[in-house]
């Protein structure tokens, strides 16, 4: 009965597509509790003029928050985080460069743009004057799974779905047509198509589609991804009857197991239900543990839980490892300026997903209806001529 997201947490009370996507498939919704995560975080050890130091610079984001500009700008896109930050203490250094990889990628390569937009009381909008829309029901998870929107999704459209193709070439035909080459178990398969919808990430676009336009290959040769490794932990009932786990490796005592600290866990009644706590490495150190057998990585994850928790260490039941080698697109320089030719269809393909909007699962939820009415526009058209 207990449940866990291998991606996704829980959605911020701004994501209002994908919550309001759940809504019209009807999945039952959650409230969920993230003020662990809100306030002015102090690391351990750092002194008061580190501290003072990390909280003037959050005083400079919040100021430049209220200055509005075109996310394009020069001055926020391609303005790395470590030039704006400047010369800054040892520890303040550390801080910021932690706080980056957790979010985006190295403070030399992100720009200040996502910074902005990814130090907000959201993340939708990097300035402090937009107008969020939010849910009223505050911060929401789908109770069994946030997949479940998925699979109503799915449902709903009536659509053959096949799952598991790796796509081998998307080739443009001389008719216009196209011909997408897949193979699934290494047995080959063709789909022919009048217009192709991709959501697929931008170094796969670059690698399948035969031939894209150069400004199109420019702007998606701008796209760098981090990878992400989730790594739920699952926890019994007090008394409940259930095997527990037990780690069966080493793991390495050097590398970090858990970026999200534990801080979040499912609404569920953790003593008589179980619950899941939300856990995940960001791009350099899922780099450090990626080649690692699956039970390393768990013996990790479970050393690290039971030292924040050794209450709960004899009730873990589980632990899952799910990678994703394009995890989320960093905000590099740049990248605000390719935005329209990375969203621009041609000659009947169109694109959508995580680096033509926000980079995250409302700004692909958008995208992906952006997507679906240029194509409709488009096959229309081609209908009527």
């Amino acid at each position: 009965g207990v449940w866990a997201n291998y991606g996704a947490g829980y959605f911020s009370s701004d994501k209002t597509t994908i919550i309001g996507l759940g809504d019209a498939v009807g999945v039952d919704f959650v409230t969920f509790d993230d003020r662990a995560l809100t306030g002015d975080f102090v690391p351990e050890g750092f002194d008061k003029d580190d501290i003072a130091e990390i909280r003037q610079i959050k005083r400079r984001l919040m100021e430049e928050q209220s200055r509005r500009r075109d996310p394009a700008d020069p001055s926020l896109d391609q303005v790395s985080f470590q030039d704006w930050l400047g010369p800054i203490r040892p520890n303040v250094q550390l801080y910021w460069r932690f706080w980056c990889e957790t979010m985006s990628g190295p403070v030399d390569e992100v720009s200040l743009y996502g910074v902005l937009l990814l130090s907000g009381s959201n993340r939708t909008s990097a300035f402090a004057d937009d107008a969020v829309d939010h849910d009223k029901r505050g911060n929401l998870v789908v109770a069994g799974g946030n997949g479940k929107i998925a699979e109503g999704l799915a449902l709903a459209s009536g659509a053959e779905i096949r799952l598991g193709a790796d796509i081998q070439e998307v080739k443009r035909r001389p008719s216009g047509a196209y011909s997408i080459l897949t193979t699934t178990n290494g047995e080959a398969a063709t789909i022919e198509a009048k217009t192709v919808i991709s959501a697929l990430p931008a170094p796969v676009v670059l690698r399948v589609f035969d031939s894209l336009p150069e400004g199109k290959r420019a702007a998606l040769e701008k796209i760098a991804y981090g990878r992400i490794i989730g790594l739920p932990v699952v926890v019994g009932p007090e008394n409940g009857d259930y095997d527990r786990f037990a780690p069966s490796s080493d793991f390495r005592a050097d590398a970090v197991y858990c970026e999200t600290e534990f801080l979040l866990r499912s609404p569920t009644d953790l003593d008589n239900k179980g619950a899941y706590f939300v856990c995940q490495t960001y791009d350099r150190s899922s780099r450090v543990i990626w080649d690692d057998p699956d039970e390393s990585i768990r013996a990790g994850v479970y050393h690290a839980f039971q030292s924040r928790f050794p209450e709960l260490k004899d009730r873990v039941r589980s632990i899952g490892v799910k990678r994703w080698f394009h995890g989320l697109p960093k905000y590099a320089l740049g990248r605000m300026a390719a935005t329209p030719a990375l969203q621009a269809p041609f000659s009947g393909a169109f694109f959508c997903g995580d680096y033509t909007d926000v980079s995250h699962t409302d700004g692909a939820a958008r995208s992906g209806m952006r997507a679906a009415a240029e194509a409709r526009e488009h096959l229309s058209l081609s209908k009527a001529s």
